[in-house]
């Protein structure tokens, strides 16, 4: 298994929600997601925030002072502008499930300490920056310096609820495991006693068992983010509260910590549902000798020794024993023909481990040989390696790689078989402003060099090549 690729396959579920390039890594998209205009934001406002606003403030109009009586009006007057800035109508989202549980937990009032402003991250820290300057013009008549009340006060999605990655991974992290098929019902339960495993072994028996209940919460909840297409629903919200900066800085490896066990449960629990073939077309790997997961093999050949019925089809090879951990596969189709594995994990009664050979045939050069991979499972790999190949193969006197952004627009969308049977891929590419540059477009930029069809094209043959995929179209859809 390679953790990257369930990984990227999140990534991607969040990506699509901002007609983002999907090579962008899981905390950046997180971060453009849960931070964008789709996710509308609450805003904390109790004793402890408002200490902390009042505190970066005077930092923002040093050396001005902030006297007793301006001190009492800078709070009132900013709890009523958020007041006014606020909607008068809370979505009912937020008054049960996980939002209702949050208010409680952390002793909130609508209204009162907690304002629901159904406005992007960014919006609220503008909000927030213009009263600053506003109230240090018009009643200080000084100047407020944003830098300075940055290096005292941040914003923090974690303090009051969930942290934005840690909510993003574990809602998308659900919704992209349900695109593999999985019941949902056997989904949420195997991933419950997944992570009371792993939190358990992570931080003890006590603190584990509390994390995990915390972070499972997230998880069961995720159709209250994500609709059923991928989507963000109109009640997704996050908490936004006012920080000292050490203190949000301090979050930081704790939070990726809950994302990682969050992220292993899931996939843990993807791949008890799935065999070994499934999980490969699910994730997309790129080849069987490079993604071939000594854990899942480990699994599915364990599944095969204690199931009597399946080993009366399957061929049990002790040899399994001293195979490398680099497997290997050939294929038909979507048939897989040969597995060969390192052995691991528990060893069945008889102390033998498996090589999958229904056949009963395939020498050790045969079985070496690299996977012909199905046009399904090609669009996954294709779309898993193009943009990275798109960028190598850029230079002069072809399109030069300069911001990213013509690499990162890449995407392969489809895969027909032509009248006589050849793969033909569709593709996409951001067409403004890099179709000016395409032979055939009229423009006074037009190249039969710097044309990116041709740019590609080339990288998917070349991928194509890679997976032993002979003869191949491409097409600019």
């Amino acid at each position: 298994m390679s953790a990257g690729n369930f990984k990227q396959l999140v990534a991607n579920k969040m990506l699509e929600n901002l007609n983002r390039a999907s090579q962008k890594q899981l905390n950046e998209a997180s971060r453009l997601l849960m931070e964008s205009a789709l996710v509308n934001q609450c805003f904390v406002l109790n004793l402890q925030a408002m200490n902390q606003l009042e505190l970066g403030f005077r930092a923002g109009i040093a050396p001005a002072e902030l006297d007793p009586a301006a001190r009492k009006k800078y709070r009132s007057t900013l709890r009523r502008h958020i007041e006014k800035k606020a909607k008068k109508s809370i979505p009912d989202e937020l008054t049960k499930g996980l939002y209702g549980d949050i208010i409680k937990a952390r002793r909130l009032t609508w209204g009162k300490t907690v304002f629901f402003m159904g406005i992007s991250f960014d919006s609220i820290k503008k909000l927030i920056r213009r009263f600053h300057e506003d109230f240090a013009d018009k009643q200080l008549n000084t100047s407020f310096d944003q830098e300075a009340f940055t290096g005292t006060t941040q914003f923090d999605h974690g303090k009051d609820g969930p942290a934005q990655g840690t909510f993003g991974v574990a809602t998308f992290g659900v919704s992209t495991a349900l695109d593999s098929g999985i019941d949902k019902k056997k989904l949420l339960a195997t991933t419950e006693q997944n992570l009371q495993a792993l939190a358990v072994k992570e931080f003890g028996a006590q603190k584990g068992t509390a994390i995990a209940r915390r972070l499972y919460n997230f998880v069961a909840s995720f159709e209250q983010v994500v609709n059923p297409d991928g989507t963000i629903s109109a009640g997704a919200s996050l908490f936004v509260t006012a920080l000292d900066k050490e203190g949000n800085l301090s979050r930081a490896p704790f939070e990726k910590k809950e994302q990682e066990l969050i992220l292993k449960a899931l996939e843990m629990s993807v791949q008890q549902h799935l065999n070994a073939q499934q999980y490969l077309d699910f994730i997309g790997s790129s080849t069987l000798k490079e993604k071939y997961s000594k854990v899942i093999l480990d699994k599915f050949v364990n599944n095969i020794t204690e199931n009597k019925d399946l080993q009366k089809i399957v061929k049990l090879d002790p040899k399994i024993l001293k195979a490398s951990l680099k497997s290997s596969a050939k294929t038909d189709g979507n048939k897989t023909k040969t597995v060969k594995s390192k052995a691991g994990g528990k060893t069945p009664k008889g102390g033998k481990l498996a090589t999958l050979n229904p056949a009963g045939r395939g020498g050790r050069k045969q079985r070496a040989q690299q996977s012909k991979v199905s046009l399904q499972t090609f669009l996954a790999v294709l779309n898993s390696q193009l943009n990275k190949r798109v960028q190598k193969n850029m230079g002069s006197p072809k399109l030069e790689n300069q911001t990213g952004r013509f690499a990162t627009s890449v995407r392969a969308i489809d895969i027909q078989s032509t009248a006589r049977g050849f793969p033909s891929v569709g593709y996409t590419y951001q067409r403004q402003p890099y179709g000016v540059f395409e032979s055939t477009s009229g423009s006074r930029f037009a190249s039969s060099d710097r044309d990116p069809r041709r740019l590609i094209e080339q990288s998917i043959r070349e991928i194509a090549a890679e997976n032993q995929i002979g003869r191949l179209f491409a097409r600019r859809v």
